[in-house]
This record gives structure tokens, sequence and C-alpha cells, in this order.
């Protein structure tokens, strides 16, 4: 039915035969920027039910064997927006049923199910990368604003679960809300500094329609109707209604997160520097034609900039 090529996506620099496994539908957190809290509202007014559910597991396995057997997969993405928010029991069952094929995979998770326990499953599971959302560095704004009622140190208690474990981490954030200054923002920064993370990447906030705060921005006037419409800018230019001196503020530290986020003199901060000038210096002597057609020939993934 599909080309197989379909299969192979970049992870890490590779080029992996990939497949995408479901364990549950929907999200038991209702950020105020996310579309959850629309399905939540809708499954509960027409269905007196809640969106949020788990898939037995009993069919995640045969999903999974499918995989495996059939499409040979080399790398797993965990179709889940919060991989372990589910009961401990529950999770016990998954992790020993997945175990048996362990193969590696992406997942996402929130901080508060994060600690040496959880940690210790997704090893034992053979997790590659797990993803944290983050989203902002300051407390209150991202508990009154965003809808996010986790604290800076339980973000650095749950990163500390990783220090020991070779499971790569990647931290998730946005810039330009709507009231956010240019020190909240400095201090998204700061809290990514401390978090120690081995990547971090950045959105500019979109108000999607249906959501708390999207509506909030709609129904004050907030949102330039022009650059809403332009979706072809979603979440890399902000479509609110700024002077341009804060549009040129937001841009600015979207274009520079990586170099924001890791200092010159560390490991990260050589190697974001490298993917950033490779492909420039590459085309500058003349051979990027031929060290590109060397990295696809080793199955590697070659793309110039950040997605490298």
């Amino acid at each position: 039915m599909f080309d197989d090529r379909r299969f192979y996506r970049p992870m890490k620099g590779k080029l992996l035969r990939q497949g995408v496994l479901e364990t549950d539908r929907g999200c038991p957190y209702t950020c105020a920027y996310c579309n959850t809290y629309g399905q939540e509202l809708n499954y509960k007014i027409n269905n007196n039910s809640k969106y949020f559910r788990l898939r037995d597991l009993g069919r995640v396995h045969d999903q999974l064997k499918i995989l495996v057997n059939k499409y040979k997969v080399e790398f797993i993405y965990m179709a889940a927006e919060v991989l372990f928010a589910m009961p401990k029991e529950h999770r016990k069952e998954f992790v020993k049923m997945y175990s048996r094929f362990k193969i590696p995979f992406f997942c996402q998770n929130r901080a508060e199910v994060i600690n040496e326990e959880t940690v210790h499953d997704l090893e034992t599971m053979n997790c590659h990368t797990c993803s944290l959302g983050l989203e902002h560095g300051n407390d209150e704004f991202r508990k009154v604003m965003l809808n996010r009622r986790v604290t800076n140190d339980t973000y650095i208690r749950a990163l500390k679960c990783f220090k020991n474990s070779k499971i790569t981490v990647s931290v998730n954030n946005i810039i330009g809300f709507p009231d956010e200054t240019e020190e909240m923002i400095k201090s998204t920064i700061k809290l990514n500094r401390e978090l120690g993370m081995t990547s971090s990447g950045v959105n500019v906030f979109y108000p999607y329609k249906g959501t708390p705060l999207g509506d909030h921005c709609f129904n004050n006037d907030l949102v330039d109707l022009d650059k809403f419409n332009n979706f072809s800018n979603e979440r890399r230019e902000s479509s609110l209604i700024f002077s341009e001196e804060h549009h040129e503020m937001i841009n600015r530290y979207y274009r520079n997160w990586d170099f924001l986020i890791h200092p010159i003199y560390t490991y990260f901060g050589l190697r974001v520097r490298y993917l950033k000038y490779r492909d420039i210096i590459l085309k500058k002597l003349g051979i990027y034609e031929i060290a590109r057609d060397v990295y696809r020939s080793q199955k590697r993934w070659f793309r110039p900039g950040r997605a490298s």
C-alpha cells in the first residue's frame, strides 16, 4: 500500500526505518494553549465521557508485533502526549510487554511523572529520547497563563533523574505569549541552562481557536488576522499585535535559541555551532554535494541547519 521509502525518517543524524505506536488517545492535562481543553469539553458535552483514555495493552502488543515482524521497524515514535500518564500497575504491565521487543523509541512525558523509578522503566524499555514540555521558565506565568501547575524545582528534580542515564532528553519551550516580557524569556533560557538537557527546542506562540489562551487573544483583539491567516508562519513568527520592536525581539530569540541555551564553551554549544555553519563551509569549499551524497549513502541524514 505504501512506498517502502516512507518508513524512513531522520533521527539524531541517522535515517531509520520508523513506525508509530499508539498507547492512548488524548491527554489528561489541559494546558491553556493546547487543543486538549476543547476535545475534553466536546466529549463531556456530547458523549458525557472523557476524551483521554488508555488503549488496551493487548491491542498495543498486537500493533507493535506487526510493526516489528511485518514492517521491520528499527525505531518507534510513541504517539502519546504523555507516555506515562497511566496508573502504576498499567505502566508496569506496559513496560514488561514492551521490554520483550526493546525497539528504541522516542516519547513525550511530563516532569510530574518523572522519577528514579520511571526513568528506570524507560531504560528497561530501551528509550532513546524523552521529550519534556517546559514551555516557560517563570513559575507564576506558567501556572496562571498556561495552566501548567508544575514548579521549576519539579523540572530540576526530573532532569536530575536522567543524569546517569543514556537516554537523551529534549525540552520544549514557547516564547511570544501575550503579556510576556523579555525578562520572562530570559528566565526561560536561564532555566534551560540549569536543567542541562541534551537538546532544547522553541516555538513561537500561535493562538489556536478553541483553546483558552487562543480564545483570550481573539476576544481581546490581540491577533493580527493577516498574519494569523498566513498559516505558513505558524509557530515561527508571532501573529499577535505587538510593536515592531517586540516582534524583532521575539524573532531574535527564536533565531538564536540554540546559541543562547548552549554557550560556546560547552560540548553542545560547539556542536550546534558546527551544525549551523557546516553547510556554509562545505559550499564555500565546493564539496557540499559530495559530502551530502557520502552521508546519504551511509543511511545518515544530511540537512542544513537546526534540523540536521
